[in-house]
């Protein structure tokens, strides 16, 4: 999988991060031994075809694989130096409302599946919901 130009566009200005690379790697892998990355619901992106509730300043990196969900950094109209540090944004075009701000950074956004043993961040309520994972 590489990224495509409707992709790379979207980034403009900005490199991608080096961990975006990595992931597109990961999910090449799984790809090629024939595991289908939409049944954990996170499938890397490699073109861009915004909808029309898509933020104007949002850089999709991924998806879940159903509904038109998608995952990006939010750029603040350019304002954000780099995109390690920018906010990511969950899209659900059919939920109210279907803009979330998820997690404050790219690292924060990945390690929220390890540190919760379930979570939702796509219920019907809108409303994020985790069950932290015991520590003992």
């Amino acid at each position: 999988m590489s990224i495509k130009p409707s992709l790379k566009s979207a980034y403009g200005k900005y490199a991608i991060p080096d961990v975006i690379h990595r992931l597109h790697q990961l999910h090449r892998y799984y790809t090629d031994q024939g595991f289908d990355m939409s049944t954990i619901g996170f499938r890397m992106l490699d073109s861009y075809t915004p909808y029309s509730i898509t933020p104007p300043d949002l850089i999709p990196f991924a998806d879940t694989g159903g509904d038109g969900i998608h995952f990006g950094f939010l750029t603040n109209f350019g304002k954000v130096p780099n995109l390690e540090n920018a906010p990511i944004v969950c899209v659900t075009p059919t939920n109210d409302p279907p803009i979330r701000l998820i997690a404050r950074n790219l690292v924060e956004f990945l390690v929220y599946p390890s540190r919760f043993r379930m979570w939702s961040i796509l219920n019907p309520g809108g409303h994020v919901t985790v069950t932290k994972r015991s520590t003992s």
